[in-house]
């Protein structure tokens, strides 16, 4: 249930592709896997999210797009999870 509601959220890589400001970043954020919503693509995008979030350095969240697209994990999920500790 919880995985349906997400995946319905979460932007497809043709929308990313044509979205004008997105438009020079598409080949690198473009990747479906970097989209799914899988036990293993979700668990390292924890541990990215939450590895980059107590990283004491500005501009985590760049951090944490470089790191999911290395470890190809959900990269939306890494982001989001770098606001743990910003109020």
């Amino acid at each position: 249930m919880p995985r349906r509601f997400l995946q319905r959220y979460m932007p497809k890589p043709d929308t990313i592709r044509k979205q004008r400001s997105l438009r020079f970043m598409a080949p690198l954020i473009a990747d479906p896997g970097l989209w799914l919503l899988t036990r293993r693509s979700v668990a390292n995008a924890f541990s990215v999210g939450v590895f980059c979030a107590m990283l004491p350095i500005p501009f985590q969240m760049v951090v944490a797009a470089l790191g999911a697209r290395l470890t190809r994990c959900n990269l939306a999920l890494s982001v989001g999870l770098v606001w743990i500790t910003n109020p």
